[in-house]
Order: C-alpha cells, then sequence, then structure tokens
C-alpha cells in the first residue's frame, strides 16, 4: 500500500462499533505487549468492546469519536476527546488514540487530533492534554512532536483486574489548542 494511500476523517457512526473494536483490541495488544500484563491484554473480547462502545456514547454524549476511513469504508484508525480534562488548568482531553498498525506513520494519527482539537475549539476550549502510559515511548514521541509539553506524571491502580496492577501514566499538554487545528 503506497505511503499517501487515502483516508478521510468523519465522526463514529453505530455501524462503526464493530470495526472500532478490531482496532482498538488489535492495538491495545500490539503497543502495550511488555507495558501492560499479557492475561490483561488477552482478556479483551470483540463482542465486549463492541458493546462497550455503543453504552460508552450513549452515556457520554459530550465525547467526540473521529474515525479515519480508508475508502470505500474500511475503519484504519480512530481519536476520543472529552470537552473537560483530568490536568487543573486544562479545558479538554484526548482520551484514546489508535491507529491500525499498518497505517502508522502515514499522517492519520495527526489528522485525528487535528480534526478532534478543531471540534474542542469550535466548543470553546483552548487548551488539550492527554494521559500516555510512561513507557510508551513511540506514542510519548508522537505527541512531543506535535508539541504537546510534559506536566507530569501519576500511578494508576488496576486492582479490580484479575492479578491486579500498577501502571504510569505521564501527561502531556497543549495551552494552545489552536495550534493544533
Amino acid at each position: 500500500m503506497p505511503l499517501s494511500a487515502p483516508y478521510t476523517i468523519r465522526p463514529f457512526k453505530p455501524s462503526d462499533a464493530r470495526p472500532l473494536a478490531e482496532i482498538q483490541v488489535n492495538s491495545y495488544q500490539v503497543a502495550y505487549a511488555g507495558l501492560l500484563p499479557e492475561d490483561y491484554l488477552a482478556g479483551f473480547n470483540l463482542d465486549e468492546q463492541e458493546q462497550d462502545w455503543l453504552d460508552w456514547l450513549a452515556g457520554h454524549p459530550q465525547d467526540l469519536l473521529q474515525v479515519a476511513v480508508h475508502p470505500p469504508a474500511e475503519l484504519i484508525g480512530y481519536a476520543l476527546a472529552r470537552p473537560q480534562a483530568d490536568w487543573p488548568g486544562y479545558a479538554s482531553e484526548l482520551l484514546a488514540l489508535h491507529i491500525c498498525p499498518g497505517w502508522q506513520g502515514r499522517g492519520i494519527g495527526r489528522s485525528l487530533v487535528r480534526a478532534c482539537a478543531a471540534q474542542l475549539q469550535a466548543q470553546g476550549c483552548t487548551s488539550l492534554m492527554v494521559w500516555v502510559l510512561s513507557g510508551n515511548q513511540r506514542a510519548r514521541y508522537f505527541y512531543e512532536k506535535l508539541g504537546g509539553k510534559l506536566l507530569g506524571e501519576r500511578s494508576v491502580s488496576f486492582y479490580d483486574e484479575p492479578g491486579g496492577f500498577q501502571i504510569s501514566e505521564s501527561a502531556y499538554g497543549w495551552e494552545r489548542v489552536a495550534d493544533l487545528v
């Protein structure tokens, strides 16, 4: 597939739930291998993730979910954002960004972040932040390349999961969401 293969960015539709779940499960298992416990990653189920996406959006109508589509209808990535943030002084948060492994490095992630940033800006959000696994160097480099500034770190416990575990996350932020549009 050529590096410049066409794609479009558009809002999520309920019919996207299954392919979105496939991207999520595959991306988690590839990107987080060695960063999250194997049994946790192996526990993702496509049927459950598909329903989780439908339930999530029904329960969080303020969230923005953009998908990248390769014609005619193949989903190749997604970004989820919210017009509120989990870091003091920041107005919005990028909650998730995942691109199919074969499509990474083609500008799709940047396009998805840009689409979310434009929507957030239209809603009056002036800043944006994101949490990333501290050990995920590829993601950290991506956000740094987009101009994100390291804000700090936190430890998150997953003791309600089988085998319980903790992770370290790093926060990146853009004081001006307009810089991403």
